[in-house]
């Protein structure tokens, strides 16, 4: 359904880019073929070793709404910040170089876009074997509902999908120190200066979300390295936020560790205790209780028995589901 509307105000939309050739050219047409047409699209290449650089190139030169920057390889955070500083548009929308958009979602965003409001999509998961439709239906949030969803992982706490105002996004910047909840953190920080009180999704997934593993904001790194990033990020979060949200943080960081230690072969729980220096537990969930007390204490053989009955309430919860 095409949106009869003035394309008034210019769109700048943001695709940060790393080795995704085999992406790119299904994201950057469906963003030129929006029907909301005052656009202009910004391709930061974050250092690519493949041949995204000339296939940037070769579309630049087949729309003059394109804009192409190639810089040295620093990072998600570092190559936003750059499309930032060169956007020209009233708004901004993100979008990453793997995935991809329907053609009227500019139009519903601009449509919609209201002050003190955040307007945003729904989106699909696709992968190389499903095409998932992530089901929702038309949601509003307040601040502290949104946010307490976003920290409980209700709903995803990305940059993308969402449509920001220029002047705002002046005053606040991705960080660029961690590669973990960076979407997060620049979210809440414009929700903060906004002074947002109200997030609206529209009633369907506009937004396609390709699972890559070679996407820009791929993390490689180990698990315990990934865990020190996590809790950087939860640790801004919270004082940003001034601790309004500091029990489910903690719950939110009890999952983290829970999570990379299971995926650990060979489980390095004095490290990881040592590494992040976890003292005590303020949650409300019983199960991170339990997980965190024995964490806590060093109890491998504990630690081990959780593990185990993780597994078999999963199996139980599986067969129950069907």
């Amino acid at each position: 359904m095409v949106i009869a509307m003035n394309d008034s105000y210019l769109v700048s939309i943001i695709i940060p880019i790393y080795n995704s050739e085999k992406y790119l050219k299904t994201c950057v047409n469906s963003i030129l073929n929006q029907t909301y047409k005052n656009i202009e699209v910004i391709l930061i290449d974050d250092g690519s070793t493949d041949e995204s650089r000339k296939i940037c190139e070769k579309l630049k030169n087949k729309d003059n709404r394109i804009k192409f920057i190639f810089q040295s390889n620093g990072g998600p955070s570092v190559a936003r910040n750059n499309g930032i500083s060169q956007a020209k548009g009233k708004y901004i929308f993100f979008c990453d170089s793997d995935d991809y958009i329907d053609s009227n979602v500019i139009e519903i965003l601009v449509k919609n876009e209201k002050k003190c409001q955040l307007n945003g999509v729904y989106h699909y998961i696709e992968n190389k074997k499903i095409k998932k439709l992530k089901k929702y239906k038309k949601e509003e949030y307040d601040r502290k509902k949104f946010l307490n969803n976003i920290f409980n992982g209700t709903i995803l706490g990305t940059s993308w999908g969402f449509l920001f105002d220029k002047e705002i996004t002046k005053n606040i910047k991705f960080n660029e120190n961690t590669n973990c909840m960076e979407d997060t953190i620049f979210l809440i920080e414009y929700i903060k200066t906004a002074k947002i009180d109200k997030i609206i999704y529209n009633d369907l997934a506009y937004y396609h979300y390709v699972s890559n593993d070679n996407s820009i904001t791929q993390n490689n790194k180990n698990n315990l390295q990934k865990c020190k990033n996590y809790f950087y990020s939860l640790d801004l979060i919270n004082k940003t936020t001034k601790y309004e949200y500091e029990s489910t943080i903690n719950d939110l960081k009890a999952r983290i560790v829970e999570i990379e230690l299971e995926n650990e072969k060979e489980k390095k729980y004095k490290l990881y205790f040592e590494i992040l220096k976890i003292e005590k537990y303020n949650g409300k969930s019983l199960r991170y209780k339990l997980f965190t007390k024995l964490y806590i204490n060093h109890s491998k053989c504990g630690l081990s028995i959780y593990y185990y009955l993780k597994k078999v309430a999963k199996k139980i919860m599986g067969r129950y589901r069907k």
